[in-house]
């Protein structure tokens, strides 16, 4: 997997990592490091980098 997203904030981290086949991503892994919580999401599927909207950034608390 390679990085796809690293975000720094005072309060949390965020770390996307993509895993790429050809055009599209097959796996993203998301990791979200606040004070004193922690979240890990692995999405699989079959996503178009364009697919990662602002939308999805705002939900992961990007932005």
């Amino acid at each position: 997997m390679e990085p796809f997203v690293i975000v720094n904030e005072e309060d949390s981290k965020v770390r996307i990592y993509a895993e790429m086949k050809d055009d599209y991503i097959k796996e993203l892994l998301v990791l979200v490091y606040e004070n004193d919580e922690s979240v890990i999401v692995q999405l699989k599927g079959k996503f178009k980098p364009e697919d990662i909207d602002d939308n999805f950034m705002e939900n992961i608390g990007i932005k």
